[in-house]
């Protein structure tokens, strides 16, 4: 569908002001990611053709936002988790702004709730030994894909065909498995070494890979605030380390044909527009 990519952007700014103001106001500390934080660093804002914001938090932060946003979050935001929506089957949680519907291609059947969003992921320890890492990686895997299915059965159909039937065979060996279960199994893994401080992060539910994302501990020691658009958000001091080890040169421009984003099917802003005032300046 045809919609203004810049008035997207602008919503997802919105949201993401309002998760810096509840973590400024509990002393949370965060940072951008991914594509985010590439637009803070190259482009002090948005990449241009991006349509999604992330940030991310270790566990013992992240646990703090999710309970202070069922507290603090404006009128216009809702928390979305596997807890708050029965069909929400990630391990993460979204920030979601209320009286709008975005609908990402592909997942138009998905049964949970499809507002503008803007995710937020834990970053979990991870146990020294490459074996139970691999170990780590793969139930982590399994259970994810199990909640997924066993939150919203339409969500198979997201999947690219080639894995739709090797995700339907594992939900269907674990059939009698409760969410509830699965949940509270995949919980147990994410967080099952956080107790070793001297233990090393890595992102165990985002889109790169477990051992691509593999982060040292003392990357979170320190963190400085970058300009993006009219604002600032938190990034960690050295992001460089982890920018390169994930993306390589990301500084620089990928050729115009890798210039892509998810793309939507159904983009809704309500009355966002006519409440607030967009960019000064379109990019």
């Amino acid at each position: 569908m045809e919609y203004e990519l810049r008035d997207l952007q602008t919503v997802l700014l919105y949201i993401s002001k309002e998760i810096k103001r509840v973590c400024e106001s509990n002393g949370i500390k965060y940072t951008m990611i991914g594509g985010t934080l590439i637009g803070a660093v190259r482009h002090k804002g948005f990449i241009p053709w991006d349509d999604d914001m992330d940030f991310v938090m270790t566990r013992d932060n992240y646990d703090k936002f999710v309970k202070c946003c069922k507290t603090q979050l404006g009128s216009e935001f809702e928390l979305q988790d596997w807890k708050t929506d029965p069909h929400f089957g990630f391990g993460f949680c979204k920030i979601l702004m209320k009286n709008t519907e975005v609908v990402e291609k592909g997942k138009e059947n998905m049964q949970c709730k499809k507002n503008a969003f803007v995710d937020v992921i834990p970053f979990d320890r991870l146990p020294a030994n490459k074996l139970s890492q691999y170990k780590q990686d793969y139930l982590i895997r399994l259970y994810r894909n199990l909640v997924l299915f066993k939150s919203d059965k339409n969500i198979i159909e997201a999947f690219p065909p080639k894995m739709r039937m090797k995700r339907k065979a594992t939900a269907l060996l674990f059939i009698f498995m409760s969410r509830k279960t699965a949940i509270r199994k995949l919980e147990d893994q994410l967080r099952l070494y956080n107790n070793n401080k001297k233990a090393d992060y890595t992102s165990m539910l985002g889109s790169y890979g477990y051992q691509k994302e593999i982060t040292s501990r003392k990357l979170f020691d320190e963190y400085v605030q970058l300009p993006f658009e009219d604002t600032e958000f938190m990034a960690i001091k050295n992001y460089d380390v982890y920018l390169s080890q994930v993306f390589g040169d990301y500084m620089q421009l990928p050729p115009e044909e890798k210039r892509v984003n998810h793309g939507m099917s159904k983009v809704d802003f309500g009355d966002f527009f006519i409440k607030h005032i967009k960019f000064k300046e379109d990019k």
